[in-house]
């Protein structure tokens, strides 16, 4: 955690962050490849697209 000095007490940058589980992307595309299962092909692209391209990158880099 990155600390600074305050008033000669050390407090944390954000305190109150708490990251998310590792395994909150892999739930996430667990949940998506379902979708596509019982979906019809083409919903399930529709689906894709109206995410957010910032979630799919994000979920992208944490499977590199």
């Amino acid at each position: 955690m990155t600390t600074r000095l305050t008033d000669g007490l050390y407090q944390g940058y954000k305190p109150n962050y708490q990251p998310a589980p590792k395994d909150a992307g892999f739930h996430f595309v667990q949940s998506l490849l379902l979708l596509t299962r019982h979906l019809p092909l083409k919903e399930a692209l529709v689906l894709l697209t109206t995410i957010p391209k910032g979630i799919l990158i994000f979920f992208y880099i944490q499977f590199i």
